[in-house]
């Protein structure tokens, strides 16, 4: 028994099956994948990783079963294409020799991905999509052939080492479509009565038992309710769950449908909701079968976990981004360094990198997407003396990364407070977890041999006094104070942050749609102001990433924001904004007070002295490129790492 966390590490047998612990790896795809949609090599390297760090089981996700399940440009492992299955037997060897049982997830879009050059199919007929293409309905022989190509799914993969499976039904794919009113608008045996519509699911899980036989755990994604006005309910998920008693071997419980613009961020929870939020939801399924009931979506703390699995509110956990954060995650927490997991921090730029089908990347953990490069061994490094100006993230990062290495570290930060702007990015109430992970970047920076000077400003002159064998420059950026008359009426939002101002007024005009401006507007909305936000651009949220585009326009019109763009502030004055729209219409936007987000500019000319008066030097974060969490951390950990 585990002294630290005993239910999260007692281990579960399904079957002949033993899962070490109740720790699960949620099925991460892979978009970098090689010719024909080949896994490569660091695509292995990183689900290695996660099996290294200690989950019991690792999933591969995101695998299509058949031809019409999926389109071209959305790059996905198919297992129709048997060029696709080379690769498998590496991907599962490599997950076993670390003591992980190997998974992989099933799909079919259905509905979900269509293509104006093909013909798209789904569980009903539907004129014209989100995206103006005809899907038309599968008629029977389709349907059986797509039951069948599940089943040949599993047993090529468990010919080629995986020793089980997840079938997603959940989110919005072919098997919810099925199960869900708002898709299913048939009326044969597989339209109408909820046990028709579990139908098409059950025959799925019936066919791959057939085809793999006892001595192959099936895992089933369910979603507890669709997200959706008319779609489905916890009734009908808990209704699944039961149709799927003796036929499948675990449930994981999950939320939403990616067929939404709003439903889609419960598939995902970021920031804006809540933690843990399946969890009430898939113990009340846990009390309508007697199969194990897991559960995903925004779980990253090891306390939480162990009272929920002691409470018998669920059997086990399923992590996705929290293992992305940190693949250690179970290894820390089993061996009592809970407090030295990095946590995610829900800001789905890894869920973004899917969309752009990019290389997976975290904000937190600059090692995603670099595997391969992370795991070769690195060759002890000489000692040398290492500089850094600057304490915002870039500079933690290097430095946390240098001393690792062996180097003599020493970061300055010119104020009494690590973090840069960081430091104010948590000011929004719905931005807990980043103020989780300031504290995490805090204990790990203290706990190294990192020299900390605080009310150190570096200047070419001190840097030839200490006279480093590499200089990190990371003083970050200036804001910009943008030439319109009347500036000075204006309220920069880092002087709210800072509590240097206040917001009194009721009425509001926010400058600038980029992540400040539009994060700033919905925390104001929410206090119940009445709030404009005004973007110069065509569109706000340029540069962020699909996931945060989407949640945050969600709740921007959720909270009533209205949002200009395409419109250039000329004037502000005391009544408000003068200003010119796209058309070159002058108007004027009422407000009580006017709140700057206008953004910032590198402070190139600073660094500039500072890198030359430096043998050696690298610019890094902010003052080399304005940037988002991601670039800093990065940044931070490549400096360190080619030192």
């Amino acid at each position: 028994m585990n002294q630290y966390y005993p239910h999260i590490f007692e281990p579960m047998k399904v079957g002949n099956t033993i899962f070490k612990n109740r720790i699960l790896n949620a099925p991460s795809s892979m978009k970098d994948l090689g010719a024909e949609d080949l896994l490569t090599d660091n695509n292995i390297s990183y689900y290695r990783m996660i099996a290294k760090g200690g989950a019991a089981n690792v999933t591969l996700g995101d695998v299509i079963v058949h031809p019409t399940g999926c389109v071209d440009y959305s790059y996905k492992v198919k297992m129709f294409n048997r060029k696709n299955l080379s690769r498998f037997y590496d991907l599962t060897t490599a997950v076993k020799q670390m003591g992980a049982i190997p998974s992989i997830e099933f799909d079919h879009a259905g509905a979900h991905f269509t293509d104006r050059n093909r013909i798209n199919y789904g569980v009903s007929y539907i004129e014209k999509d989100m995206f103006g293409n005809e899907v038309l309905e599968m008629d029977k022989d389709l349907i059986s052939e797509i039951i069948d190509a599940y089943g040949q799914a599993a047993y090529n993969a468990k010919y080629y080492g995986f020793e089980m499976c997840l079938v997603h039904a959940g989110h919005g794919w072919l098997i919810h479509e099925f199960l869900s009113p708002v898709w299913n608008r048939r009326t044969d045996e597989f339209g109408g009565s909820i046990e028709n519509r579990c139908r098409f699911g059950v025959m799925v899980v019936e066919k791959i038992r057939e085809y793999c036989g006892k001595d192959f755990p099936i895992e089933v994604r369910i979603s507890h309710s669709e997200g959706v006005q008319g779609g489905t309910e916890l009734e009908d998920a808990i209704a699944f769950a039961q149709a799927l008693e003796g036929k499948a071997d675990m449930i994981h419980v999950t939320h939403g449908s990616l067929n939404d613009s709003v439903a889609e961020n419960y598939s995902m929870p970021p920031w804006f909701l809540p933690r843990n939020l399946n969890v009430e939801a898939a113990a009340e399924i846990k009390k309508h079968v007697s199969m194990p009931v897991g559960v995903v979506g925004a779980i990253d703390r090891p306390d939480e976990i162990e009272q929920f699995l002691a409470e018998g509110k669920i059997d086990y956990v399923v992590l996705c981004r929290g293992l992305i954060a940190d693949p250690e995650f179970p290894n820390k927490a089993k061996s009592g360094h809970a407090d030295e997991i990095t946590p995610c921090i829900r800001c789905n730029t890894c869920i973004s990198c899917g969309y752009d089908n990019t290389t997976l990347k975290c904000s937190v953990n600059p090692i995603i997407g670099l595997e391969k490069y992370h795991e070769k061994p690195k060759l002890p490094a000489t000692p040398q003396k290492i500089l850094i100006a600057g304490g915002g993230p870039a500079g933690i990062q290097a430095a946390i990364f240098a001393s690792k290495q062996g180097h003599q570290v020493v970061l300055c930060e010119q104020s009494d407070e690590l973090f840069g702007l960081l430091r104010y990015a948590d000011k929004e109430p719905f931005k807990e977890d980043l103020t989780f992970f300031k504290k995490h970047l805090l204990r790990e920076i203290e706990r190294s041999a990192v020299e900390i000077r605080y009310n150190t400003k570096v200047t070419p002159e001190y840097v030839k006094k200490e006279c480093p064998d590499q200089l990190f420059v990371a003083i970050g950026g200036d804001v910009i104070v943008p030439p319109i008359p009347g500036v000075e009426k204006g309220i920069p939002i880092l002087d709210i942050y800072k509590g240097k101002a206040q917001v009194t007024g009721n009425k509001l005009v926010i400058l600038g749609g980029g992540m400040t401006g539009c994060e700033a507007a919905i925390g104001f909305a929410m206090q119940g102001k009445d709030v404009t936000l005004v973007e110069m651009r065509n569109d706000v949220l340029i540069g962020a990433g699909f996931m945060q585009i989407s949640i945050l326009k969600v709740k921007m019109k959720e909270y009533g924001v209205k949002v200009l763009t395409g419109t250039k502030c000329t004037q502000i004055n005391e009544f408000g904004i003068e200003c010119v729209d796209h058309a070159g219409n002058a108007m004027q936007v009422a407000s009580d007070q006017v709140i700057l987000s206008t953004g910032l500019s590198s402070r190139t000319e600073e660094a500039l002295a500072l890198m030359n008066a430096a043998e050696n030097a690298r610019c890094l974060g902010d003052c080399h490129k304005i940037g988002f969490i991601l670039q800093a951390t990065r940044n931070g950990y490549d400096a360190a790492m080619n030192l």
